[in-house]
């Protein structure tokens, strides 16, 4: 098919790439912003991460320091409740008489759940005077020995005592108060906490879920629970407890055999401390799962809308490549109309003119001059017809140039010649600018001479149009950067606005009698050397220029 075809499926694809470019800019722009939200969200998220971090090692020191307190709450209710019962009446070790206080130490540890793991009257020779219940400590065994009991004679303080459990299973705490009559220590009041049946200790909320809790004295000695965990880090548990501040703190250290973050306050008004050791894993599993579920919920409301984008656009596609096809159809048989018709056009046209100076040949009315210039014009109509089939054939065949060294100094110089004689009938000023110098490049002079001569002969018919007064022609040749141009420049009326866009198209023409095929010719030859053939922005006239590559094109 001829080229126009050719322009019109390249228009064609310049629109598919131009829907393909566009798919992807708005495919990459929603990448963009997805990204960009994306990292918004990561960082959201990293952030409330490190925040519930902070919450959950914040939680994990408030409640041990929640345990410390209710503990110390139990000792010093204790404390206050043996201190009272010393100054009672019936507490007096100096009559001999035990029944009263028997009787007393058996009362309050049936109505008193604070005493019910045991109260005992010692002597002020630290033996034990009377206990309840009595399985709780030997009657006549001695603590005069003991480093708690020699400290309260000489303080005369309430003391909380760790002590060694009989039992495996205890973790038993002493409160010890003294008695003083008369300024005179008489003996002391004992009551005892086992920590590991004390329900009321993992009564307080949160207690109970703290992982690990352990009780121990500032030296290390562990009394919660009755059995210290057999995998305990020595050396971390003691150099946890190597420090002189005790306000509450929290420390991330291997107590049990991996990373745990361990909580430690002071049991106020004693020398034990509170411990709440939670793995590091499972403190923050919970943390990371929320995690990791939101930036899946992020990347799902990320990702499908894209995927939902990709079909849209993938179906936009196919929808817009199925209308380009239709309408390639409607514009090809569009072309093809037009074509028939130009080629109709000029057929009928010369046929109908040689039909007529046939006819004045082979008439016997007419003289011999007259049949002398009837055959002239029927040889012009033919050769005007195998031109136009020969510019058809070459527009439709394509270009294929026979390149030679040409000298455009001199051939630009030879055309403009050969149409002084058309210029001095039509008395139109025609200009030449050529350098001294050769302007050497290689092209085909036959495909050159058909290009120069046709922009000439536009000139010539667009000058022949109107009547302006001075009607010129310019014609300048000039070589820069390896590139040599010549450019054809009129004072005509110039190209018409509605054709501008599509004049090197074939079939379109700004003349009543043009076939639309020289331009559209002259740019395949100039193209197919390598070079360009352009319109040139002009405020009067028309002005063509020519460039072409002085190397030449392979």
């Amino acid at each position: 098919m001829l080229d126009s075809d050719v322009s019109k499926d390249e228009n064609g694809d310049a629109l598919a790439l131009a829907h393909s470019r566009f798919a992807k800019i708005a495919l990459w722009t929603y990448v963009g912003g997805a990204l960009v939200a994306l990292t918004m969200l990561f960082a959201a998220l990293i952030s409330d991460y490190v925040n519930d971090q902070k919450q959950e090692r914040h939680l994990v020191l408030l409640q041990t320091e929640i345990g410390a307190h209710h503990l110390g709450r139990q000792l010093r209710l204790m404390a206050n409740e043996l201190s009272r019962l010393g100054l009672r009446a019936e507490v007096d070790l100096l009559d001999q008489n035990m029944e009263p206080e028997r009787a007393l130490l058996q009362l309050i540890q049936d109505s008193s759940a604070i005493f019910r793991d045991g109260i005992a009257i010692i002597g002020v020779d630290g033996t034990v005077a009377w206990a309840e219940p009595q399985p709780f400590l030997q009657v006549g065994s001695s603590f005069a020995k003991e480093s708690w009991f020699i400290n309260l004679k000489r303080r005369r303080h309430v003391q909380v005592v760790s002590v060694e459990p009989e039992r495996a299973d205890d973790s038993l705490l002493y409160v010890v108060a003294p008695i003083v009559r008369s300024k005179k220590l008489t003996g002391a009041l004992l009551g005892a906490i086992d920590l590991a049946k004390d329900d009321a200790f993992y009564a307080k909320p949160g207690i109970g879920q703290l992982g690990d809790l352990l009780v121990a004295t500032k030296s290390g000695a562990v009394v919660f629970p009755p059995k210290p965990p057999e995998n305990l880090n020595k050396d971390h548990w003691f150099k946890l407890l190597d420090r002189d501040n005790w306000s509450p703190f929290l420390e991330e250290v291997d107590l049990f055999g991996k990373d745990a973050i361990v909580g430690v306050a002071q049991v106020a008004g004693t020398d034990l401390l509170l411990m709440a050791a939670v793995a590091v894993d499972e403190l923050y599993k919970p943390i990371i799962s929320r995690f990791w579920q939101r930036a899946a919920l992020g990347l799902v409301l990320a990702v499908v809308p894209f995927g939902l984008l990709v079909l849209a656009m993938r179906s936009s596609l196919k929808t817009f490549k199925k209308s380009q096809q239709q309408a390639a159809k409607e514009e090809h048989l569009k072309q093809l109309g037009k074509a028939v018709h130009l080629i109709a056009h000029e057929v009928k046209n010369s046929l109908n003119g040689m039909r007529l100076g046939l006819d004045m040949v082979i008439t016997e009315r007419v003289s011999g001059e007259q049949k002398a210039k009837a055959a002239m014009a029927l040889r012009h109509e033919i050769g005007r017809l195998s031109d136009f089939t020969t510019d058809l054939l070459s527009l439709s065949r394509g270009i294929k140039p026979r390149p030679g060294n040409i000298d455009f100094s001199q051939f630009v110089s030879r055309i403009v010649e050969s149409m002084n004689d058309l210029a001095s009938q039509a008395r139109i000023d025609v200009e030449i600018e050529v350098p001294q110098n050769p302007v050497v490049a290689q092209a085909d002079p036959a495909l050159m001479q058909s290009v120069l001569s046709n922009l000439m002969v536009n000139a010539f018919e667009a000058l022949e149009s109107v009547d302006i007064p001075d009607p010129k022609i310019v014609v300048k040749l000039w070589d820069s950067n390896n590139q040599m141009h010549i450019r054809v420049v009129d004072n005509g009326p110039g190209i018409p606005l509605a054709i501008k866009e599509n004049l090197f198209e074939p079939f379109v023409s700004g003349k009543l009698s043009g076939s639309g095929i020289g331009l559209a010719l002259s740019k395949q030859i100039v193209v197919a050397h390598g070079g360009d053939l352009v319109l040139e922005p002009t405020d009067k006239g028309a002005s063509f220029l020519v460039n072409l590559p002085m190397e030449g094109h392979q």
